[in-house]
């Protein structure tokens, strides 16, 4: 259900993100470097993922999504 929910919401912030069915992984471009750094994200060939395994709140994937729109309006 998290990667779900992290799923839409970063489509709804414009991030072309996937998954595939029943995973728990989320896949999307890779952010800029400092969200990168931030977040500890692993980033190869353009994208970066977030595994959405036990211990991963939706709080956490919350303060990511508000990090990541921030930097996301602080580029346009």
């Amino acid at each position: 259900k998290l990667a779900d929910y992290l799923e839409e919401k970063l489509r709804k912030i414009g991030i072309a993100a996937w998954k595939n069915k029943n995973a728990i992984t989320v896949v999307f471009p890779t952010p800029s470097i400092e969200i990168c750094q931030k977040w500890h994200l692993a980033c190869e060939d353009g994208n970066s993922h977030i595994i959405c395994m036990p211990g991963v709140t939706k709080e956490r994937l919350d303060n990511f999504l508000k990090d990541l729109a921030k930097s996301i309006n602080e580029l346009k």
